[in-house]
């Protein structure tokens, strides 16, 4: 609270931002080693919210 009629706020959400994987076991046909390999990728990204209020 900044005065008794002005408040900021301030929110972050999913700061860090990791990568989602998404994977799946494949096998070689010639060696039948199974592996994991990613099939997705991505990112949600970060929300940063800045909010002002003033009360009449």
């Amino acid at each position: 609270m900044l005065t008794e009629k002005l408040q900021i706020k301030l929110v972050g959400r999913n700061l860090l931002n990791p990568d989602i994987q998404q994977t799946q076991l494949v096998r070689n046909i010639n060696t039948g080693v199974e592996t994991d390999e990613v099939v997705l990728s991505y990112k949600k990204g970060a929300q940063l919210n800045l909010s002002l209020k003033y009360d009449f």
